[in-house]
């Protein structure tokens, strides 16, 4: 009969006794040459920032070889930008309009004085991944005593890391690091007041106030159950927003789960309407971006995702974006730089040889915050699945 075996490894305390351990491989390649991969996978591996990637980079980015689009910088400017220099970036957004006339051939002309507007501006947040080994557990680790390699487990272990906390964070999820930027669901709220975005307060500007509409009903019953009233909300604030003259760009509904599974029931019984549920969005699906579209725009989830800032509690969301002004911000010289390995000093008290992984950015909303806008209070979805059974 066979049995299983467990390995040792050094414990925290030195008695003598081995313990068992649960642990990976080692290292095969350098931390340098791991950076592409980490960076790639951070941005594609869940919905929402597999999205963003998939508008910044292209398709090709999103699916391909991961130390060749794991390093590329350049964007199109929309979902994830990268910035130079600087502890901070900004824009003008003037919250005052001119008063237009129409003049005879020997009329007067009075100028107009325009205020300058206002500046919004975001620094950017230091994420770091400090990675330790004790300094034992790699002298121990070679040649006939070998057991397993620690240094490529870590580095797993941080792109895992990485890759919750970036969309945790993007996204505003309650499990984010402390100490994070606001995400998602303060940059586009339903509460203005006390919601401080870019420096500037929307409450007191209103026009840096996005817009927001409840949806307390979402129908149903009756020809394959379809919730009528969430559709109908969904066209009138398409209708509503479609009037900004700039809203119309890059547009995305971008969904919790529930409310997601929602508009699949709508789709799927308005078939004619939507023209089918993928239509537009086969460059999303060969992307592997799981959407819907709604009057040709792409509908996505994540079930990261949170209700916006305001919102009731334990309800649904639909977010319609325009990620032309919306997303992440990247400085260029620190997208996932790295320090390590680097092995102890004689003067350290704790011996660890060390790594840290470092990335400055913050989730941002340009100087357009009006043409965001988010659909809230959309009652729970009783069909949404968030644990196995």
């Amino acid at each position: 009969m066979a049995t299983s075996t467990t390995l040792a490894s050094e414990p925290t305390v030195y008695t003598g006794t081995a313990s068992s351990f649960k642990n990976t491989q080692l290292l095969t390649f350098t931390t340098e040459q791991y950076l592409p991969a980490l960076r790639h996978a951070a941005f594609t591996s869940t919905p929402f920032l597999r999205y963003m990637n998939f508008k910044a980079f292209g398709k090709a980015a999103t699916l391909g070889d991961l130390t060749r689009y794991g390093n590329i910088r350049k964007t199109s400017g929309k979902g994830i930008r990268f910035n130079d220099g600087g502890y901070q970036f900004s824009g003008a957004v003037s919250f005052t309009t001119a008063t237009g006339s129409n003049v005879g051939r020997m009329a007067q002309i009075t100028p107009q004085f325009m205020s300058p507007g206002k500046t919004w501006a975001y620094s950017w947040v230091r994420y770091v991944l400090p990675i330790g080994i004790p300094e034992e557990a790699v002298m121990d680790n070679k040649n006939g005593g070998r057991l397993i390699s620690l240094l490529t487990s870590h580095l797993e272990i941080a792109q895992k890391s990485a890759i919750r906390d970036m969309n945790y964070m993007m996204l505003g999820h309650s499990s984010a690091p402390s100490s994070s930027p606001n995400g998602l669901n303060y940059l586009v709220s339903v509460t203005q007041a006390g919601n401080d975005i870019g420096g500037i307060e929307p409450d007191v500007d209103t026009g840096w106030a996005n817009q927001y509409s409840a949806c307390t009903s979402v129908g149903g019953g009756g020809e394959l159950d379809r919730p009528l009233a969430l559709l109908r909300k969904m066209q009138a604030f398409n209708v509503y927003m479609g009037s900004f003259e700039e809203a119309t760009d890059d547009v995305v509904w971008a969904c919790t789960t529930g409310a997601y599974q929602y508009y699949l029931r709508a789709a799927y019984a308005d078939g004619v309407a939507n023209s089918g549920l993928r239509a537009g969005q086969q460059d999303l699906y060969d992307a592997g971006i799981d959407a819907v579209a709604f009057n040709g725009k792409p509908v996505i989830y994540d079930g990261a995702i949170q209700v916006p800032y305001g919102a009731t509690a334990s309800t649904e969301a639909m977010y319609r974006l325009a990620l032309s002004d919306l997303g992440a911000s990247i400085k260029s010289d620190q997208y996932f730089a790295v320090e390590g390995w680097k092995a102890p000093e004689p003067k350290d008290g704790q011996r660890f040889y060390q790594a840290n992984i470092w990335l400055r950015w913050t989730p941002f909303v340009g100087g357009s915050r009006r043409i965001q806008g988010v659909l809230y209070n959309i009652p729970a979805n009783p069909d949404t699945i968030t644990a196995s059974a």
